[in-house]
């Protein structure tokens, strides 16, 4: 297949996200950590760094054939090297506020968990691209949900539900696109749904979490106070914001103001009006992606570009979801955005992988989209 320029609007909307992820994080953190050993500006400097790593990641996985990816057997590697990660996280992890879910060495940490879901979609995407025509043999599809469902036990005993959750959801996307009915993801989803609420049930926080996603009120200094302090946060915003730095939410109001919940200060400071503008820069980073998908006539890049833009959509609808109070919360972080050094590289690196995609795709003749279909054996095909 004849190579060509890649997307550069994947490129400038990913770059552009993180820098503006890490003026939000030095905003968010200023005043947490003003008077701490670290420095006001620890959080935003490690977010930095790491973002600078991410750019190298994505920068090497950008400039080769992607079909070494394949070719190399990437996918299992990589499941491989996450299987011993996530057990090393149960054995000699570092845990945090009840949570044991990241790997020290030294003054750097890795979470193992967000290096997963790169990992399971390489292997499902590598999986279901050289079976397109035995989608429906059983064999494949316990496969699948077996490679997938080994790093959802391990995830959970951190216990870490809503990377669970995001596994299952991506590992569904992938079976989509390669062209299992939905009919059937659907029946899998009400399983899922029911295996959800055993777990919920069975942990007494959870239960708490839900209880505050119903009604705040009724625990404002307990379960309820930080979906309460966000929507206080998201509501002074008004239209246009209180400005950069201006935040009246963050001076200790808002636990992990510069992580899961830093959608609230970004609300309060830039608006209404910026969080549109937000909002649509990953609304053309998700669809960017998805014509991705659908240009390319490889069935492995199109099960690993669907993938890929499956990640970021739906950790950002999950993290948006949660901040607003439209679903129960949840530890998820805004891909870009939120400060998480582990989070922030993968995200990177799966640019890299999808600008590399891009530069295989069939261009649309006079610069008109083309139209695809979803064959019910297969994968998305030009009309």
């Amino acid at each position: 297949m004849k190579k060509h320029v890649a997307d550069y609007w994947i490129l400038i909307l990913a770059v552009g996200l993180s820098a503006f992820g890490i003026i939000m994080i030095q905003s968010a953190s200023f005043y947490a950590t003003m008077n701490t050993i670290s420095g006001p500006y620890y959080y935003a400097q490690s977010q930095l760094e790491k973002g600078l790593l991410g750019v190298a990641a994505m920068i090497f996985l950008w400039n080769f054939n992607y079909t070494y990816i394949k070719r190399f057997h990437v996918g299992l590697i990589s499941w491989l090297v996450c299987l011993g990660l996530l057990g090393a996280v149960l054995l000699i992890g570092s845990g945090a506020h009840g949570a044991q879910r990241w790997l020290s060495f030294g003054s750097f940490s890795i979470q193992p968990s967000d290096i997963a879901k790169l990992s399971i979609v390489i292997l499902l995407a590598d999986m279901f691209s050289r079976q397109l025509n035995n989608i429906y043999k059983i064999g494949w599809l316990i496969a699948a949900v077996g490679f997938t469902g080994i790093f959802c036990v391990l995830i959970m005993m951190q216990p870490n539900l809503s990377t669970t959750i995001c596994l299952l959801l991506i590992m569904f996307a992938i079976m989509f696109a390669a062209g299992l009915r939905w009919q059937w993801i659907a029946f899998a989803g009400v399983g899922v749904v029911l295996l959800g609420i055993v777990l919920i049930a069975a942990a007494p926080y959870r239960i708490r979490r839900l209880e505050a996603f119903l009604n705040p009120w009724l625990e404002p200094l307990g379960s309820g106070y930080q979906l309460i302090q966000s929507l206080y946060a998201i509501g002074s915003g008004g239209f246009m914001g209180v400005g950069i730095g201006q935040s009246m939410q963050k001076l200790l109001y808002i636990p992990f103001a510069e992580s899961d919940f830093i959608f609230a200060i970004v609300a309060e400071e830039i608006g209404f009006v910026g969080c549109i503008i937000l909002f649509g820069a990953y609304c053309l980073l998700i669809w960017r992606g998805i014509l991705v998908a659908q240009r390319s006539t490889d069935p492995f890049a199109i099960l690993l570009a669907t993938g890929i833009t499956s990640m970021i959509a739906i950790q950002t609808i999950i993290n948006l979801c949660v901040v607003t109070g439209a679903i129960p919360p949840t530890g998820i972080p805004l891909p870009f955005i939120s400060y998480g050094g582990t989070s922030l590289i993968v995200m990177l690196a799966s640019v890299g992988i999808l600008l590399n995609l891009s530069q295989y795709t069939e261009l649309p003749p006079q610069r008109r989209m083309l139209k695809y279909k979803l064959k019910k054996d297969s994968i998305w095909h030009n009309n």
